[in-house]
């Protein structure tokens, strides 16, 4: 079970992981689009 548990940690934490690169990908490339529209 222990070992269970590990890997779901880890699945967790990887998904966590994507979802900030996603998260920071968004908002630089809206960032990058205001800078251009204004």
């Amino acid at each position: 079970m222990n070992e269970n548990e590990g890997r779901e940690k880890n699945v967790m934490r990887s998904m966590y992981k994507k979802i900030l690169y996603l998260f920071f990908i968004v908002v630089g490339l809206t960032f990058v689009v205001f800078h251009y529209v204004y």
